[in-house]
């Protein structure tokens, strides 16, 4: 199922990603992600559910450079998508990175935020047709009957949001002559500071002992 869905949407234009899960002290997991493509097609897809054949192919979407994708803060996704063995390559914007670029004198980057200040939308499902209307096909690859479908809804809307609120950025930016700033250095040492926090700091545990 997953195959054939990627190939129809996410062919053209970037997509839009969600990771739900949890990371920190350089590692985590993913649980679930949500990818919003360009023609207005949503999926969700549990990936503690997947079978073995589309977890590979999920593993290989997110490692083909090809694919534009869009990420909100997407370090911490970084690291649980690495701690599960998932390359993430072809990430175009971070949204939170293109924010600041644009506005670094705001005080706040989250993706609520950004959404009503640049989209001029509140970061909410109101209904059934904010993710399933005529411009936004919604496909679950997760358990139906998990009783999750609030926060199936919400990561797709906030999947649908990063894609929107990356081409919106992505303007502002061009007009700000930033664009060779976030693609050459801030989305590279993104990856980099990830890295480091993956792999920690050696310290000289006797040497901090007669420290203290």
């Amino acid at each position: 199922r997953l195959g054939p869905w990627l190939a129809e949407h996410t062919g053209d234009g970037r997509t839009g990603l969600d990771v739900i899960g949890h990371w920190g002290s350089g590692t985590g997991d993913v649980r679930a992600l949500s990818l919003a493509a360009a023609d207005g097609a949503a999926a969700y897809v549990d990936v503690t559910e997947l079978l073995p054949d589309d977890e590979r192919v999920l593993a290989d979407w997110l490692a083909d450079a090809e694919r534009p994708k869009a990420m909100h803060d997407a370090k911490g996704a970084l690291l649980a998508l690495w701690a599960r063995g998932w390359e993430l390559a072809g990430l175009t914007s971070d949204t939170q990175l293109a924010a600041y670029l644009v506005r670094p004198d705001q005080r706040t980057f989250d993706l609520a935020d950004l959404t009503v200040r640049y989209l001029k939308r509140e970061l909410k499902v109101e209904g059934e047709e904010e993710v399933t209307d005529a411009n936004q096909e919604a496909l679950d690859f997760g358990d139906d009957d998990s009783g999750a479908k609030v926060a199936t809804d919400s990561s797709m809307v906030r999947a649908r949001a990063v894609i929107d609120l990356a081409d919106a950025l992505d303007a502002q930016i061009a007009e700000r002559n930033g664009t060779s700033l976030l693609n050459g250095v801030e989305l590279p040492l993104l990856r980099t500071l990830a890295r480091m926090e993956k792999t920690g700091v050696a310290v000289d545990v006797e040497h901090l002992q007669t420290l203290e």
